[in-house]
C-alpha cells in the first residue's frame, strides 16, 4: 500500500513497495493552479532515482544528487510524477549488527549478543525484528533495551528458535539515527555431545521513520562456538564431584514451576521436569565411576 508523509509540504510524497522489492515514489504537485520547480529529500539517499515516463512507461533520467538525497522537477499545476528507486540503495543504508561477548562458550553458562544498528539514513522511531536461533545447542533467556529512549514493548520466542521483537522509541529526541547498539539478548549454552557452531541470525529486519515509511535493513549475524560439557558438571569445573552434587541438593524439589528454573535446571540430570533423588543417585552414580 502506498504510505503517505507530511501533507504540509509544497509536493505530497507516497511510497510504495511491491512484491519484488522494488520501490516507488509518487510524488504530486499540491498547487492545482501554478506550476512549480520542487526540490525535496528522500530519506534513505538511494543511489539513484529514475523516472517512470506517463506516455511509454520506461524509466528515465531525472535531476537526482544522490550525494544530498535531493530530487528536483518541474511540476504542472496538480501534477504526479512515479519515480523509481534503485534497488541497491536499500541494502546501503540501514545496517543491523549482532555482537556476541564471547567467540566460545562452555554447556550451561550463559552469554550475550548485542543487536544494533549502523548507518542509519533516517530517523528510526519503531523496529520489528526478528531473528533466528538453534535450539538444539542454545536457549533464548531475555531480551533489555540497552538504548535510553529506547523500549522494548514485545518479545515473542518459540520451540522453533523463532524470536521477535518490537521496539519503538520515546517521542522527539530519542530516535535511533547514526549508530547506536539497541537491545542486549541473553542465551544460554545447552549440553551438546561435541563441540558445535550455533548461529544466531536477523531473518528481518524492518524500520520505520516518523511519516510512517517502513524500510528493510541489510540483515547481519554471529556464530558462537558451543563446546562440550560434561552432564552433572554443575559448576562447570570439568569434572562430576560431591560440590555438583552439593549444588543439587541445594536445589532439590524444584522443578519447572520454580521462578528459577531456567538458572537451575541443569541439576535435572533425567529431563523430567523436577530435581529429585533420581537425579540425586544419578549423579552420585557419576562420582563413584
Amino acid at each position: 500500500m502506498w504510505q503517505v508523509t507530511d501533507r504540509s509540504q509544497p509536493t505530497i510524497t507516497g511510497y510504495f513497495t511491491n512484491e519484488a522489492g522494488k520501490k516507488y515514489i509518487m510524488a504530486v504537485n499540491r498547487d492545482f493552479e501554478n506550476s512549480r520547480t520542487i526540490s525535496f529529500s528522500l530519506p534513505a539517499k538511494p543511489a539513484s532515482v529514475k523516472e517512470v515516463s506517463k506516455t511509454t512507461g520506461l524509466e528515465t533520467a531525472t535531476n537526482y544528487d544522490s550525494a544530498s538525497g535531493t530530487l528536483s522537477a518541474n511540476f504542472a499545476p496538480g501534477e504526479g510524477r512515479l519515480y523509481v528507486l534503485d534497488e541497491s540503495s536499500a541494502s546501503e543504508a540501514n545496517v543491523t549488527s549482532l555482537t556476541a561477548d564471547a567467540a566460545s562458550v562452555s554447556a550451561g553458562s550463559t552469554f550475550k549478543v548485542k543487536y544494533g544498528l549502523s548507518s542509519v539514513a533516517q530517523n528510526v522511531y519503531a523496529q520489528d525484528i526478528k531473528l533466528h536461533y538453534d535450539p538444539a545447542t542454545v536457549e533464548f533467556v531475555s531480551a533489555k533495551s540497552i538504548k535510553q529512549g529506547v523500549s522494548l514493548l514485545q518479545t515473542a520466542n518459540d520451540q522453533a528458535g523463532n524470536l521477535q521483537l518490537i521496539l519503538a522509541s520515546e517521542g522527539p529526541g530519542n530516535e535511533v539515527a547514526g549508530q547506536a547498539d539497541i537491545v542486549e539478548l541473553t542465551f544460554k549454552a545447552k549440553y551438546v555431545s561435541q563441540t558445535a557452531a550455533s548461529e544466531i541470525k536477523l531473518t528481518s529486519a524492518r524500520l520505520a521513520d516518523s511519516n510512517g515509511i517502513e524500510y528493510e535493513a541489510a540483515l547481519s549475524s554471529v556464530t558462537i562456538q558451543v563446546t562440550a560439557g560434561i552432564s552433572g558438571d554443575l559448576n562447570h569445573d570439568n569434572r562430576v564431584t560431591i560440590g555438583d552434587l552439593a549444588i543439587m541438593a541445594a536445589h532439590y524439589g524444584k522443578n519447572t514451576n520454580s521462578p528459577d528454573w531456567e538458572q537451575v535446571k541443569q541439576a535435572d540430570l533425567n529431563g523430567d521436569g523436577k530435581i529429585d533423588i533420581e537425579d540425586l543417585a544419578a549423579l552420585a552414580r557419576k562420582i563413584i565411576g
